[in-house]
């Protein structure tokens, strides 16, 4: 028996189990604890601990279920309550409390704030209240009830029943052999279900018909929404990448409040109808076919063969494992084959496709489209037609073929090499472009980016070899045409061309407009036309041949220049021969490398030496051909000797540059009367140059 003292009525006495103890406690605060009266777990009387009688001074007394009833008063401002081993009631506070089923079948019913309820051993009803609660099953057959708030439920180890709430909330089923039902309505937010195995029912309230519902596959989770938002989410019943249907995680039927049920191939079923405003739609390990809306949609083939069917928005579709056809829309797509064999089609739009691991076969469209083949060992199919728009294909290996449609001939097709890329281009305007078959500076192959074959409708076929020959074809009306690493001609047109030879050794023609030409790597021979051409040497020993005009530019290695009629010749660096032959007018030579150029020499074909007549005009040396209009002025001669040409030749006679600039010396003191040059040069002033022109010239020899 406990006995308490003067001055203590039962409005004083606050009784609690806590775990296996009961506690008594004053107002005041002071408190008296009888250690082991009940079993921890059960709330079940352990008698030979127990204290069966508290009396008060006025000779109250209460009994032990007197001490119960006292025990399962609701909580005050976050206590912990314990029921016993009875069916009892446990209610919350306002406080954030705790509360123990303990044995029997009992409800917890949280108050408002965020609470603890552990249903305890037997058949329990727990009832979350306005705050974020976590319910916990325990052992038994539950009802976990959410009410409001973000909660987690958990059910025991029979088989429980989950009520879900105006919030977010989780539910886990907490065993594998657990029959469990979720029970989800209008008004009750967005939810997630966490299965762990047996067989499970979703049971949908009143007023949800079919026709208000939508499923759908996202990556591993079956979502289910509502007309009105909410939702529910069944976690992990599918393999996210396959779509494959993961048992131990699945809830095994849809239940309507008409009576209606969907089995899991049901559920498939409505998962798959079309995408409806810019939704995510994913497939299963079947056959499916996944159709795309107005919006933005993501489609996701997962396993098996798939069609995916892209609307008129700018939409992402997911082939998956298995031989997948995907088709573009109306809108910017992105095509992706993934694992199999795969047709992707391109339709209208701005796309980009993207073959999967296997031999992928790709449809081009209207728009400016994309290809990629993915893997190195793919044998891909590139298929192009009159309306196609402009394409690219971006090869990474294998064995690859370009099939163009039917209506497309020989002789409506330009092939051409720029920079690094191969580009076909159809008689309409059309033109596919296979990105860096070859490398930009040589022409050289890069097999590895290589398109290997070009397939007619009619059957011919185009090889590498073909493709070469048909690229170097002339050029029509103001072209770029590039050469390979093979010795090619390149021919220009009427119109503003530019003509790049790339590796060998390159003959590179001007045609009749303003035309840029560039040698390459090899020894080339570069041929100006009628306009105003730019040559470009580059590197090697090479050619250059001025038309009316041109600007010559040697580059790199011993290049010769032939002037033309007003032509600027540039050397560059190398031992560089100029020549002026024929009507070359006014041409200027920039013999400008910045070091001595001795190894330069400039080559007057058609004079003599005594046909030369040289002079200083401000830094620059004018080399005059007497009765001609020829006239060859190098720049900067007198301003740096890197400016100057180590020997000058004329009429199988040489002269140093030194002694160039002695005989211009020599024939200032007889130049004509107001300047120029004689159109013949009198007797007495040859006479008189005599003993300067045999000192500063010397056979060639």
């Amino acid at each position: 028996m406990l006995e308490l003292g003067e001055g203590i009525a039962e409005e004083h006495v606050a009784l609690r189990r806590n775990s296996g103890n009961l506690v008594l406690t004053l107002d005041t605060g002071e408190s008296v604890t009888v250690s082991g009266m009940f079993h921890s777990s059960t709330g079940a009387l352990n008698e030979s601990r127990a204290v069966e009688l508290i009396r008060f001074a006025d000779g109250t007394e209460w009994n032990i279920d007197r001490m119960r009833t006292e025990a399962l008063k609701p909580a005050v401002g976050g206590e912990r309550v314990y029921g016993f081993d009875s069916d009892d009631t446990l209610q919350g506070s306002e406080g954030n409390d705790p509360l123990y089923g303990g044995g029997g079948h009992n409800t917890l019913i949280a108050g408002s704030g965020n609470n603890y309820l552990y249903g305890g051993a037997g058949n329990d009803t727990l009832i979350g209240g306005t705050g974020n609660d976590r319910l916990y099953g325990q052992g038994g057959d539950n009802l976990l009830i959410a009410n409001a708030g973000n909660n987690y439920l958990y059910g025991g180890s029979g088989d429980n029943t989950f009520v879900m709430g105006s919030g977010t909330d989780r539910l886990y089923s907490n065993t594998t052999t657990s029959n469990d039902t979720y029970r989800f309505g209008r008004g009750d937010g967005s939810n997630t279900i966490y299965e762990r195995g047996g067989s499970d029912v979703l049971e949908l309230g009143e007023g949800i018909a079919e026709e208000h519902v939508t499923l759908r596959r996202n990556s591993g989770n079956l979502v289910l929404t509502l007309d009105t938002g909410e939702s529910v989410t069944v976690s992990g019943m599918f393999h996210s990448s396959t779509g494959a249907l993961n048992e131990s995680r699945a809830v095994e039927l849809i239940r309507f409040a008409d009576g209606t049920e969907w089995n899991i191939d049901r559920m498939r079923t409505e998962a798959l109808k079309p995408a409806v405003g810019g939704e995510r739609v994913y497939g299963f390990d079947s056959d499916d076919t996944l159709q795309g809306s107005e919006g933005n949609d993501h489609l996701y083939g997962g396993g098996g063969h798939n069609t995916l069917i892209a609307g008129s928005g700018n939409n992402y579709l997911y082939g998956g494992a298995g031989n997948d056809t995907l088709i573009g829309g109306t809108g910017n797509d992105r095509l992706y084959g993934q694992g199999g064999d795969n047709l992707l089609i391109a339709n209208a739009g701005n796309n980009y496709l993207y073959g999967g691991s296997g031999d992928n076969t790709f449809v081009m469209g209207s728009g400016t489209d994309r290809l990629y083949s993915n893997t190195t060992t793919s044998n891909d199919t590139y298929r192009f037609g009159r309306g196609d728009g402009s394409n690219t294909i971006y090869e990474r290996g294998g064995s690859d073929v370009l099939e163009l449609g039917e209506g497309i001939a020989e002789e409506h097709v330009t092939l051409r090499r720029n920079s690094g890329n191969l580009v076909l281009t159809l008689d309409t305007g059309e033109s596919v472009t296979v990105s860096g078959m070859f490398h930009s500076s040589t022409g050289a192959l890069n097999e590895s980016r290589a398109v290997e074959l070009i397939r007619f409708a009619d059957g011919t076929e185009w090889n590498i070899d073909r493709m070469r020959t048909e690229a170097l074809k002339p050029a029509v009306g103001g072209e770029r045409v590039y050469g390979f690493d093979s010795d090619d001609t390149l021919q220009g047109s009427e119109g503003n061309d530019r003509l790049y030879g790339g590796g060998g050794n390159n003959t590179l023609i001007a045609g009749s407009g303003n035309n840029y030409l560039y040698g390459g790597s090899g020894n080339d021979t570069l041929i100006g036309g009628e306009g105003a051409n730019y040559l470009y040497g580059g590197a090697g020993n090479d050619v250059l041949i001025a038309g009316g005009g041109d600007r010559l530019y040697g580059q790199d290695g011993d290049d010769v220049l032939i002037a033309a009629r007003n032509s600027y010749l540039y050397g560059g660096r190398g031992a560089d021969e100029y020549h002026f032959r024929g009507d070359y007018h006014s041409t200027r030579v920039y013999s400008v490398s910045g070091a001595p150029n001795i190894e330069d020499t400039a080559h007057f074909n058609e004079a003599s030496a005594e046909d030369l007549w040289f002079r200083r005009s401000g830094n620059d040396l004018l080399v005059d051909v007497i009765g001609a209009e020829n006239q060859a002025r190098f720049v900067g001669w007198f301003q740096n000797t890197n400016n100057q040409v180590g020997e000058v030749h004329a009429g199988g006679l040489v002269a140093e540059a030194n002694q160039i600039d002695q005989l211009v010396l020599a024939m200032a003191e007889f130049a004509p009367e107001g300047g120029g040059v004689y159109t013949e040069l009198p007797e007495d002033v040859r006479n008189a140059l005599a003993p300067a022109l045999s000192a500063n010239w010397s056979s060639a020899a």
